[in-house]
């Protein structure tokens, strides 16, 4: 519950920097969301394990839901 709380709160915070790809059209794009983050280890970078906890959280969540 933890880090499912902290993944939260962190996506919170870089969702200021989210990245959104225009849609030009969009049925080809359903269920992909791109999220653009920076690099903070040992949270988010792209040297660590499944790019970092905060990274392997969403990307789970994501799956659950049939997201990429």
């Amino acid at each position: 519950m933890y880090l499912y709380k902290l993944a939260l709160t962190i996506l919170f915070i870089i969702s200021f920097g989210v990245s959104a790809e225009e849609q030009t059209n969009p049925p080809q794009n359903q269920g992909v969301i791109r999220i653009a983050t920076g690099e903070w280890p040992p949270y988010i970078s792209k040297n660590l394990k499944h790019f970092g906890v905060v990274s392997h959280v969403i990307s789970q969540a994501f799956a659950k839901k049939e997201l990429k």
